[in-house]
């Protein structure tokens, strides 16, 4: 990009050189806006092509990712929204990621009613001190039956308020099943051991076949770390067999002692405090040295005297999903960069526009940057937020943009406009609108170039619209446009004084213009501007 914009510079620079002679000081200027809109709009170019390269590889980590792969907002007034899904919302919840986005509120009632309040509570909790969201539950699918699903995301403030998690949904539902196979076959072992020794044998045989079946981590340990049961994956684990494993500790092992101390505290609570623990996500290393990633839950086993001295765990390699979730955090913080460098792309091409503008009026030469700077400072008084304060600016400074499609005849006559070329003067903002709605990035700024010449009693123009029916930004500024424009010279008459603009804007409150932004600007803004204008004198 940057030889791209040297060559250009150096084309027009030759350009200069060879037409100067023949280019009035006016012709000239105009030159330079255009090739400065130019390089902007080549800028723009390179940075979209970055983005959409960027965005496509993020889709494909996406898509490949285990589970569904979002973005969940809490907005600041309390409302959810899911603001991107992948296509791994199809195996959660038997939907499309359109239905998904379409419909939060319906997702979240899919959740079971006994698991609603932790999913309310663990929400609340994440959001109000932004710790770590972690949390399963069941919901009811739309064509019958249940799911486990299972959560763990960090959240982030967004400047607008918003509260955000980016994460990964995964299915438990197997491990949830696993789990209860696993305790109902414990639990029938322990009656059948009553009963009779065989059954016994045989329920131990079935025990032992079940969780060597489950790719889960499988074992039970006892208050000094032994272990007295381990199924064959944790033995894989360990690089050794199930059988050598029975009656060893982890310090046996030559594992890591940090961890081992860490497995150990952690066994003892089990047991002593008789009360389950779900770890989110833990490192542990294995037999060839590599740290992996596991999620465990830990439960005590009370055994027929009511007594506990052994503990039951399960732990499910999650190492796929932090690859992809750091690679997740990398891509977003790469996709806020190029979107950062876009929207100043954009912005200087937008401020390109209005300065070409100004220069085409040389009786409102400035107009665009002053009302600008005002419109800003009195829409920051009526506590808007960032986002509606970037639009606003975009808007005010292309707030003529329109006048592009009125002739220079009308546009640039110095004297006053009949009856047809008002007529003309007047569609102005339907150009605007024309203009600017299929430009997806400018559509939120309309309010301004479409509505401005509206009035809060009905009678301004294009759609004659009335009081709130006007949007905020366009009462805002209409009010600061008249109050440059009045106090600027033009050719048909001498600038009014501040004074004198105030008692106009004073009188013109509830017909012209909205009451309350009236009595803001002139209490705020106005004194402000008189001081500027007692200074310049």
């Amino acid at each position: 990009m940057a030889a791209a914009t040297l060559c250009a510079m150096l084309g027009y620079e030759l350009f200069k050189e060879l037409t100067a002679p023949w280019l009035t000081k006016w012709q000239s200027h105009y030159v330079t806006i255009v090739v400065s809109a130019v390089l902007a709009g080549a800028a723009t170019l390179v940075v979209q092509r970055r983005f959409w390269a960027l965005h496509g590889r993020y889709e494909r980590i996406s898509a490949n990712t285990p589970g569904m792969v979002y973005r969940f907002a809490l907005l600041r007034d309390g409302t959810p929204k899911f603001e991107f899904v992948s296509e791994g919302c199809r195996e959660l919840y038997d939907m499309s990621p359109e239905e998904v986005l379409a419909n939060t509120i319906g997702i979240v009632n899919m959740i079971h009613p006994d698991d609603r309040p932790s999913f309310d509570l663990s929400v609340a909790e994440s959001a109000g001190s932004l710790t770590l969201w972690n949390w399963e539950g069941r919901f009811c699918l739309p064509g019958g039956g249940e799911r486990w699903i299972q959560g763990v995301s960090r959240p982030e403030r967004r400047s607008d308020g918003a509260t955000v998690w980016d994460g990964v949904l995964v299915d438990i539902s197997d491990r949830k099943a696993a789990q209860i196979a696993l305790q109902q076959a414990h639990e029938e072992l322990e009656r059948r051991i009553a009963e009779r020794t065989q059954e016994v044998v045989e329920a131990r045989d079935f025990l032992a076949g079940v969780i060597d079946a489950v790719p889960s981590m499988i074992f039970i340990k006892d208050g000094a770390g032994r272990f007295g049961m381990v199924n064959n994956a944790l033995a894989q684990f360990f690089g050794t067999s199930p059988e050598l494993l029975i009656g060893l500790r982890e310090t046996d092992l030559q594992g890591n002692p940090a961890e081992i101390a860490e497995f150990h505290q952690c066994d003892r609570q089990v047991i002593q405090s008789r009360l389950a623990m779900f770890i989110a996500e833990e490192q542990i290393t294995d037999a060839d040295g590599n740290l992996r990633w596991f999620q465990t839950e830990k439960r005590p086993l009370i055994d027929g005297h009511g007594g506990c001295r052994q503990m039951l765990g399960v732990s499910t390699e999650i190492t796929d999903r932090k690859r992809s979730e750091a690679e997740i955090l990398r891509l977003n913080a790469e996709l806020h960069h190029n979107l950062s460098e876009m929207h100043s792309a954009y912005d200087a091409t937008i401020e390109a526009w209005a300065h070409f503008l100004d220069l085409r009026d040389k009786e409102t030469e400035g107009h665009s940057r002053r009302v600008t700077e005002m419109t800003l400072r009195l829409a920051n008084e009526f506590g808007l937020s960032e986002e509606e304060i970037v639009q606003i600016r975009r808007g005010a400074l292309l707030h003529d943009i329109g006048k592009m499609g009125v002739p220079d005849a009308i546009l640039l006559k110095p004297g006053a406009l009949d009856a047809g070329e008002w007529e003309i003067m007047r569609r102005h903002p339907a150009y605007a609108h024309d203009l600017l709605e299929p430009i997806a990035f400018l559509a939120p700024a309309m309010d301004i170039p479409y509505c401005h010449h509206e009035r809060w009693d009905g009678g301004g123009y294009p759609r004659g619209l009335a009081g709130t029916e006007i949007p905020l930004a366009a009462r805002i500024f209409a009010v600061v446009d008249v109050w440059d424009a009045l106090g600027s010279d033009r050719p048909y008459r001498p600038a009014w004084s501040p004074s004198r603009v105030a008692e106009h804007i004073r009188a013109g409150a509830g017909t012209h213009f909205d009451p309350r932004v009236v009595d803001v600007f002139l209490d705020i803004i106005a004194p402000e501007e008189e001081i500027t204008y007692a200074m310049a004198a």
